[in-house]
């Protein structure tokens, strides 16, 4: 089961004056919005919703909570910043699956961060790169590990961006430690 999906936030505007209040573009609200409505037709839904303080994460959390039930609880994690350890992360979720074993959760992050929790959760070289908007989906228990769950049928599916999909296609090209993670190719 499908218990954990750890996603990089949207395209986001180029410059801020601070690194932290940069917004999605329009495109990246879009490329959220598709991804938000794939994750609602493939998986159960979320019961939490963990965002990094920086803008760009919060605005792709309240896009994908947008498709939730209204019981899924928002939370703001300082430690999912783009510079964090992982394994600071890897402990909050550790403790929330002991305390409630079937609880679904998305993570909104960011590079490099998101790749390194992708091996936290998963297997040692497991860190895959992600573009914008792109998210991997996990089965993972705590003390026990966990795998990505393969979902490369999906990556043809029409929730992506047209003019990603043709990138998409050539998934099959992706070597064997990419096939877990669902990365949805840039422009």
């Amino acid at each position: 089961m499908v218990n954990l999906v750890i996603m990089r936030h949207g395209e986001a505007q180029p410059y801020a004056a601070d690194d932290s209040l940069r917004q999605l573009t329009p495109d990246g609200q879009n490329d959220v919005r598709q991804m938000a409505l794939w994750l609602k037709t493939v998986y159960a839904n979320l019961d939490y919703v963990w965002s990094s303080p920086y803008l760009r994460a919060q605005q792709t959390a309240e896009l994908m909570l947008e498709q939730q039930p209204a019981e899924c609880q928002f939370k703001l994690i300082p430690e999912l910043v783009p510079d964090a350890p992982a394994e600071a992360v890897k402990a909050q979720i550790d403790a929330l699956l002991l305390a409630q074993p079937n609880a679904k959760l998305l993570l909104v992050s960011h590079m490099p961060l998101v790749s390194f929790l992708v091996e936290s959760f998963t297997e040692p070289g497991q860190t895959p790169i992600f573009s914008t908007a792109s998210l991997t989906c996990i089965s993972y228990q705590p003390g026990q590990g966990g795998w990505c769950k393969s979902e490369i049928d999906h990556w043809r599916c029409r929730y992506y961006p047209k003019s990603k999909r043709r990138m998409a296609l050539a998934a099959r090209q992706i070597p064997k430690l990419l096939l877990g993670a669902l990365v949805n190719f840039q422009k």
